[in-house]
Order: C-alpha cells, then structure tokens, then sequence
C-alpha cells in the first residue's frame, strides 16, 4: 500500500493524497492498479506452472534443479538449490518427509 501512495504523491504532488482526485486522476490509478495486478497474475502463473517436481529416487549421476523433490533412503527431499550433492549433505536439501518404521502399522 505505502508504494502506491508514493506512486501517486511521485506522479501527482504531496497534496495529492489530501485532496478529492478527479476523475482522470482515479482512471490513472486504476491503470496502475490493474499493471500491478497484472504483474502479480503474470508471477502466480509462474508458480503455478512449476508446480510439484517429484523425480523419483536420487541417483548420483543426476543434477537437480531448484524445487525437485526426490526419496533417498526412505525419506523425501526438496532442492533448496540446483544440486547433484546427496540429500541429507549440505544445505542444498531439505527434510520434507522423514521415513517412518519400516512394515510397521500404527495402531
């Protein structure tokens, strides 16, 4: 909110936000509204896009990007940065789902 107050008092003086707008003035800032809600569109799109990378089991010969996750050792492990370390080395993985007992049911 700050930033469009400034944008505003950048483009139309200090007193500009002490003072009834004109109508040009609320079109102007609805077009600014609407570049920056474009703007935010244009980055959740991207998000959206990446979505979830499972690429199955680590294997040493491979080099993975930002974001994958993969299973090592029964757990699962998210790239923090593109990486061909080992999951659990360094901070290039993190923990997501730690591996439980093997072939015991809770009850």
């Amino acid at each position: 909110m700050s930033s469009m107050k400034s944008k505003i008092a950048e483009t139309y003086g200090a007193d500009a936000l002490r003072r009834p707008a004109t109508v040009g003035e609320l079109y102007e800032v609805a077009d600014m509204i609407k570049e920056g809600l474009a703007d935010i569109a244009k980055r959740i799109g991207a998000l959206e896009d990446g979505g979830v990378r499972y690429l199955g089991v680590w294997q040493a010969a491979n080099a993975y990007s930002r974001g994958s996750l993969v299973t090592h050792r029964g757990s699962m492990w998210h790239a923090n940065a593109d990486t061909s370390r080992e999951p659990g080395e360094g901070k290039d993985w993190t923990l997501a789902v730690k591996s439980g007992r093997d072939g015991k049911d809770v009850r």
